[in-house]
């Protein structure tokens, strides 16, 4: 599970849902836009804009919300992935061809999400605590995956000395530029 720091700068484990997501808008107003979070992750749209997808680490779920492409405003929370997946999601990005790639901290992989929430494809990674993925490459086809090896034992990195490191696969789609703040 992750942990975020206290003022001495120890390790804290999160235990309760106390997070919140805000907006910033174009006049660079806030707008708390979801309250009740654990683990903020994976933030990312789908392609034409219209839904969000974000997940909560803590509630080992990722949602989906209708977003007003005029306002901002999210609308019908939706779970779109909830616990019993391997892992627990991390970050994520958008193909596209409209799926979503998450990356499974504790779970060794990458999950391709249809855009029913079912599982599409799974690409293994040589390391438990697999952290956020991103297109990249010119063409964004090259799908770049990013690890950690915090708190892992020594016993634990004779088991995967590739924690901690980056990954790239050719997943055979091609990724999305992200979009630019309107601000």
């Amino acid at each position: 599970m992750m942990n975020n720091f206290d003022e001495g700068g120890g390790a804290q484990d999160v235990t309760e849902a106390i997070g919140v997501l805000y907006r910033v808008d174009p006049g660079l107003e806030i707008s708390q836009v979801i309250d009740g979070i654990g683990i903020p992750n994976a933030i990312c749209f789908s392609p034409d804009g219209r839904t969000m997808y974000f997940a909560d680490t803590l509630a080992e779920t990722i949602w989906a919300f209708e977003v007003d492409i005029a306002t901002g405003n999210l609308r019908n929370r939706r779970v779109f992935v909830g616990p019993g997946v391997v892992g627990y999601p991390d970050g994520a990005c958008v193909d596209a061809e409209g799926y979503v790639w998450n990356a499974r901290w504790e779970g060794n992989c990458v999950i391709r999400f249809a855009p029913n929430g079912s599982i599409d494809r799974i690409v293994d990674v040589p390391a438990s605590r697999v952290t956020c993925c991103a297109f990249g490459s010119l063409n964004l086809d090259a799908l770049y995956i990013t690890t950690s090896r915090a708190g892992l034992t020594e016993a634990a990195l004779a088991n995967e000395p590739d924690a901690g490191g980056l990954f790239v696969c050719s997943p055979g789609v091609m990724g999305i530029a992200g979009a630019t703040f309107a601000g």
